[in-house]
């Protein structure tokens, strides 16, 4: 018997207007996608600029003004409510902190984050990092903790080589998993070239959580598309779109195996989900899971792939995936794994 549908509400907007109305496994509120992808890619003023650089000076001189903290292992952002973590991952010391908002210093062979709190010693760190787009920043905070020897799940460095999506795509490709079709055009004028028989899909540079896609369903429009899209100045690729049979995620933590289907709004179930229900793993969606977190070291990932009359195409990898959905055993083993690593 299949398990029943879990609505979700996919409206960011309605939740914008209520702060207060959320699912509870989504823990703080967040604003909505379009709020927050400008906060992301919003260039800087050189007055934002200072304010940032005196709030971090400030943060410096606290982290070596206050009294030193225990060791403990560090949640890096997250959705989840830091409870659920301090429960799981008793009796050590747990905090959670944001990305944005902390320092890093590795002095002396020990690691130290410092925020307007505090200063705590890492002794192993959760990265739940889920980004828009991956930045700088995240790139030189996961190089430190590589060269720190932190221990980390996922570890630094299968992070650091899952930033890239065209990279994730030619890994996939070259672990013989099966894919959609792609074309990838890259500078001025090339664009226009890798346009297909509509109805088609446009994924726009190195964007994550739906950012970036658009379905192109009527040729005659391409050339707007076309002028709009080359003002990102990155790599841009086309896949035909596909009517499936159901989208899953398949989760792999540790040597333990769930799966989700996912129902959406629109043709975007990641991104206009209105449901999930657990399913039975399907086995070859653990086999390619298998294969993927092997070959990269990676303790946890997820695996998206559309079903389709003519059988599974794995849509992309990610890992640092997503947890709603799937049951509290899903947080207990990504516990035992940072357990693990202590």
């Amino acid at each position: 018997m299949l398990s029943p549908w879990v609505v979700i509400d996919g409206d960011r907007r309605a939740r914008a207007r209520k702060p207060g109305a959320r699912l509870a496994s989504e823990g703080p509120f967040f604003p909505p996608r379009a709020f927050e992808l400008d906060c992301r890619l919003r260039p800087r003023q050189d007055s934002q600029i200072r304010r940032e650089a005196s709030s971090s000076c400030a943060v410096a001189r606290l982290g070596l003004q206050v009294g030193v903290d225990e060791q403990a292992i560090v949640v890096v952002q997250g959705s989840q409510p830091l409870a659920l973590w301090q429960e799981r991952l008793a009796p050590h010391r747990v905090v959670q902190r944001e990305l944005d908002r902390c320092g890093w210093i590795l002095r002396g062979g020990e690691t130290w984050c410092i925020d307007a709190s505090g200063r705590v010693q890492v002794r192993a760190l959760l990265w739940r990092v889920g980004a828009v787009q991956p930045t700088l920043r995240q790139r030189e905070v996961l190089a430190l903790l590589r060269f720190a020897g932190v221990p980390c799940v996922n570890s630094a460095k299968a992070l650091l080589a899952g930033f890239d999506r065209l990279e994730m795509l030619a890994e996939l490709r070259e672990l013989g998993l099966p894919m959609l079709d792609c074309d990838v055009a890259l500078g001025l004028g090339a664009l226009a070239t890798i346009a297909r028989e509509p109805p088609f899909v446009v994924k726009v540079g190195n964007f994550h959580g739906g950012f970036g896609k658009l379905r192109v369903d009527e040729r005659e429009r391409w050339s707007e598309y076309v002028d709009l899209i080359a003002t990102a100045d990155t790599y841009v690729a086309t896949e035909p779109f596909v009517e499936y049979i159901r989208d899953v995620r398949c989760l792999q933590i540790g040597t333990q195996h769930w799966a989700i289907e996912r129902r959406g709004r629109g043709w975007r179930a990641n991104v206009d989900t209105i449901g999930v229900r657990p399913i039975e793993p399907p086995a070859e969606l653990v086999e390619w899971t298998q294969r993927v977190a092997e070959a990269r070291g990676l303790d946890m990932l997820g695996l998206d792939a559309l079903e389709t009359e003519s059988g599974w195409k794995v849509l992309e990898v990610n890992d640092v995936p997503g947890l709603r959905g799937f049951p509290d055993a899903a947080l207990d083993a990504v516990a035992q794994c940072v357990l693990a690593r202590l």
